[in-house]
């Protein structure tokens, strides 16, 4: 269980609107996440947006909000993530609560994903997020497949089971993209049938001994491959031939 209580994150979220409404700068507000679909859960954290008046840099409201947070609730830490014009300011408070944190330019401001409930002011049309690029992932993952492999090779096993790792997370990426279900940080993974997910459990790295790991990477390419083949059939054929010249070498 959560280590925050409902009230204890109700504080939280009511006072953050508090402060962006009486805040001159700000032009709308928004939760987004789970909150906004009425999906919350006593584990869910917070995730709220703002529009920002455009001749006002959005990170210098985010500076006098976290001071304040911080003087409110004496908050643990924070790190931003920013994509394209917005920043996202993630907050770690005492309860173990996150606190998501989003400003952008008032032109910005507006819905990308169906998750968005406009709380007060004014936003923008929605606007359909980018699909995920399977291609990207695709090339990702047969990096990792060669990468992995030589990992293994110069006896470099964290390295390798890192890579493994990895490339599992990227399969379980592509089977969210195929079958419409979110792809980000997995949240999709969970509602994926057990006949979909079958046989994958048993690429989980149990050992680093450098046999095992050439075992499990063997068995990962596999799965790698009937993926693929949903989305490239001829890729897919061609990698068959470029993985059995690769672990011909075991």
């Amino acid at each position: 269980m959560a280590s925050f209580t409902t009230k204890e994150r109700t504080l939280v979220y009511e006072r953050v609107l508090e402060i962006a409404k009486s805040d001159a700068r700000v032009t709308g507000g928004a939760v987004v996440g789970s909150i906004a679909n009425k999906k919350e859960d006593a584990l869910s954290d917070i995730d709220l947006t703002f529009g920002i008046k455009n001749n006002i840099r959005p990170e210098h409201v985010l500076h006098d909000w976290t001071e304040l947070l911080n003087i409110e609730f004496n908050t643990i830490h924070y790190f931003d993530i920013r994509h394209a014009s917005a920043i996202y300011r993630v907050l770690l408070f005492p309860n173990c609560l996150e606190l998501d944190l989003s400003v952008v330019p008032e032109n910005d401001f507006g819905a990308i994903t169906p998750n968005f409930q406009l709380l007060f002011g004014n936003s923008n049309k929605l606007i359909d997020s980018p699909k995920p690029d399977i291609a990207y992932l695709i090339g990702l993952s047969w990096h990792h497949v060669l990468h992995a492999n030589t990992a293994i090779h110069r006896d470099k096993p964290w390295q390798a089971e890192y890579w493994i790792s990895a490339l599992r997370d990227h399969i379980i990426s592509m089977k969210c993209i195929r079958l419409g279900l979110p792809s980000l940080y997995a949240k999709g993974a969970d509602t994926i049938s057990k006949q979909e997910m079958q046989g994958l459990e048993s690429t989980l790295i149990k050992s680093l001994d450098l046999s095992e790991l050439s075992i499990h990477l063997n068995l990962i390419s596999t799965f790698l491959i009937s993926e693929i083949q949903y989305h490239d059939e001829k890729l897919a054929t061609s990698l068959i031939s470029i993985f059995k010249k690769l672990f011909k070498e075991e």
